[in-house]
């Protein structure tokens, strides 16, 4: 069946920075300054854990663990079960900045060579957890000087709180905003476990993902499938640029959006299907820490040259965030000296970790038109796996 989806889509417009993007930058620097001490060890492999709080064990803190691994791997050192020195990352909750990851160097003696740790607020590792590890909040609703942002994300990750309201998953019971899966025109019903929301799909079946706005004012929606934005495939770029000339779907207040499949014009969408992990579109673009998860970041929007939302948290233009390297000297505990040069912002890769993924489906007739707005942070995240095809 043909489905006609009519929907408005961001144009262009003031964004606050990616929470990936930060996230990654420090990991980026981080991975560039392990490697090069290896290989002032002369090592070539490494083995590479990570431990944190339990909330975010399993795929969500495997997910970083397989990112920082394959950012190594790019940088000439590679994973193994045993090696002379090991990488050990140790997230931890700080009431101060929000989260502080430490990777330490060590030796076969446990003894660190190498220390490195940054500070970061919650708000940047939740949207990124929400896409690996499968959690969702909802912080809406707060004053713009709320300083309380990075606890209140980290207290429904912690303890989420997630409602199914029929078919439809909602990151808490008094939010606004939505997510729903569908074959066809039929509802999944979504099931609960261990705090995440999942829906049954086999392989080869297409979905649909629909998102819901209950709110009395408009929103931007950022879906990811697989990690990958639903625009990544757009035919139609900025200009001088590769990148997608959108990225967001907007939706008028009390209404909801059907995304059909990965957007490839304004009048046509490859459906999604669901395949083997291995054979997704995020594996073979390299990005499979994501695979078999669906993730919706609701933003504010607002027309350009208007203020922001009262809820709406001070941030900055990213068209001024400037990539640049940095060349720093370093030592290690026995007084080893070397240099890297590291860069700031790149993108997030990683390793694979479920069983089914998404690749494309069959064309969709779809008639869409850009709009221009500003957008916000994130101010709500909802997030459906579908990585355990039905039996």
């Amino acid at each position: 069946m043909t489905r006609l989806v009519i929907a408005l889509m961001v144009l262009a417009g003031t964004t606050a920075a990616r929470a990936d993007d930060q996230l990654a930058g420090r990991l980026d620097t981080v991975a560039k300054k392990v490697a090069a001490y290896l290989k002032v060890r002369n090592e070539s492999k490494t083995v590479v854990t990570f431990t944190g709080p339990a909330t975010l064990q399993g795929n969500g803190l495997g997910g970083l663990e397989q990112i920082f691994a394959e950012k190594l791997s790019k940088l000439g050192i590679t994973s193994a079960a045993r090696a002379n020195l090991a990488v050990k990352g140790a997230l931890k909750s700080n009431k101060l900045t929000g989260m502080v990851l430490n990777i330490t160097v060590v030796d076969d003696a446990d003894e660190p060579q190498l220390d490195e740790s940054f500070d970061f607020g919650t708000s940047i590792m939740a949207e990124e957890f929400g896409r690996i590890g499968g959690h969702s909040f909802d912080i809406s609703g707060g004053k713009r000087d709320d300083f309380n942002r990075d606890d209140k994300i980290n207290n429904q990750i912690r303890k989420p709180d997630l409602q199914l309201l029929a078919s439809r998953v909602r990151p808490t019971p008094s939010s606004q905003f939505a997510m729903e899966i569908l074959i066809t025109d039929k509802p999944l019903s979504p099931v609960l476990k261990d705090g995440l929301a999942f829906v049954p799909i086999d392989f080869q079946q297409e979905y649909i993902v629909k998102i819901y706005n209950d709110s009395v004012r408009e929103v931007a929606a950022e879906l990811f499938v697989d990690g990958l934005n639903t625009f990544h495939f757009s035919k139609e770029k900025k200009p001088n640029s590769d990148r997608s000339l959108y990225q967001y779907w907007i939706i008028p207040p009390r209404q909801s959006v059907e995304v059909p499949g990965y957007y490839i014009t304004s009048k046509q969408a490859r459906g999604f299907k669901v395949a083997p992990a291995e054979e997704s579109l995020a594996a073979k673009l390299g990005r499979r820490d994501k695979v078999g998860i669906i993730t919706a970041d609701f933003k504010n929007c607002w027309q350009q040259g208007m203020a922001p939302p009262g809820d709406e948290p001070p941030g900055f233009d990213d068209s001024k965030l400037v990539v640049k390297n940095v060349v720093e000297d370093l030592k290690d505990k026995a007084g080893r000296k070397f240099q890297v040069i590291v860069p700031q912002f790149q993108v997030m890769t990683g390793a694979p970790a479920n069983a089914a993924g998404t690749t494309f489906g069959s064309d969709k007739v779809t008639n869409l038109s850009g709009v221009t707005r500003s957008i916000g942070v994130t101010q709500a995240s909802v997030t459906i796996r579908y990585d355990r095809p039905a039996k």
